[in-house]
């Protein structure tokens, strides 16, 4: 019998691999892309009789990014797609890997790397058809960093999408930069329902402080693009990030006014996660120690709102329920979305709250 422990390359692993190793007490882990890693490690396995070979037990094996997604599609077949999809978390397709925006925060870079390897337009419709005729999935979420950049890949998507029949719903993360109406009317035509607005604040500050790349004109223009187009739009806000005053936080909650979305979801507090170039800056700062960033959560929250936030946007969910605070359990029933899924309704989160 093969007996050996494990920690494979889910994404909080590879972000604190020696750290979760020895949590977990496992006896090798992969760090990385595991589609070639993963084949590697079991055939060492079977040769060394069905155990950890001497040489790798208690270490982490690394796999750069690099693998061509192309060639590795999700083997569906070795899941329970549908009990998946039934209970609210099947039907996840990525159309590409890598991230080449400069986000300070972020751990996409750090997990994927930054050169974008994108999928065939054809291949990524022949995943999502494969889902719908063969576990009954209808809905589903390109579960990309960011789906729109490169447009053009975007489009090349969307434009395979639109050729399915019958049709297949989907909802995506965006990135507030392009507001053509002939771009949005493509997404609603493939059959986008749903847009995801990774803006993280809608202070002009606050957006360049976390390299951003974008205004929040753009993010109004993106907004309005959507609406015309009748696609419905959640804007993603985090609070607290360095640089956040009471001023900024208000020109954010005065900027989502103009964006109109159909909801907001609010996060306070900014995770660091090992390596981002926010989390080396404030070591570099005396804010943070190195020892601190770890496998245990650690925010940033500013002091100018560490006293304030909770309250201000506990006003401001208050006021308007289309603003949607996990944290704060605003606008926020979990038990209610689960009985949601039970009976069938599909989508994002926000999508359920926002009715």
């Amino acid at each position: 019998n093969t007996i050996f422990k494990l920690a494979h390359n889910l994404p909080g692993f590879s972000l604190v691999p020696e750290g979760c190793l020895e949590h977990l007490g496992a006896d090798v882990g992969i760090a990385g892309e595991g589609e070639v890693a993963f084949p590697a490690l079991v055939a060492a396995i079977s040769l060394a009789g069905g155990r950890v070979p001497p040489d790798l037990r208690g270490k982490v094996l690394r796999s750069p990014p690099g693998v061509d997604p192309d060639l590795m599609p999700p083997a569906w077949d070795a899941f329970d797609v549908r009990r998946y999809y039934e209970e609210g978390s099947g039907g996840a397709v990525q159309t590409r890997r890598g991230c080449a925006l400069p986000c300070t925060y972020c751990s996409y870079p750090l997990l994927e790397g930054r050169r974008v390897r994108s999928r065939s337009a054809a291949a990524v419709a022949g995943e999502v058809r494969r889902l719908r005729d063969e576990h009954g999935v209808d809905h589903i979420t390109f579960a990309d960093s960011v789906f729109n950049v490169p447009e053009r890949h975007a489009m090349a998507v969307a434009e395979a999408m639109a050729g399915l029949d019958p049709p297949v719903k989907w909802t995506a993360y965006f990135h507030p930069v392009f507001a053509d109406p002939a771009f949005f009317r493509l997404m609603r035509d493939s059959g986008c329902e749903g847009i995801d607005m990774g803006a993280d604040s809608l202070s002009d500050a606050v957006l360049r402080g976390m390299r951003k790349g974008f205004d929040p004109s753009q993010a109004v223009a993106f907004s309005d693009g959507c609406r015309t187009a009748g696609i419905r739009l959640n804007v993603s806000l985090l609070f607290g990030a360095p640089g956040e005053t009471g001023a900024t936080v208000s020109e954010t909650v005065a900027c989502v006014e103009r964006c109109d979305p159909d909801a907001v979801t609010a996060g306070i507090g900014v995770r660091l996660y090992p390596g981002a170039e926010m989390t080396e800056g404030l070591i570099a700062s005396g804010h943070v120690e190195r020892a601190e960033v770890g496998i245990d959560p650690l925010y940033y929250l500013a002091d100018e709102v560490r006293g304030s936030i909770a309250g201000t946007l506990s006003e401001t969910a208050d006021r308007d329920r289309r603003w949607i605070i996990p944290g704060l359990d605003k606008n926020w029933n979990p038990r209610l979305f689960s009985r949601l899924r039970k009976h069938g309704r599909r989508g994002p989160i926000w999508h359920l709250a926002g009715g």
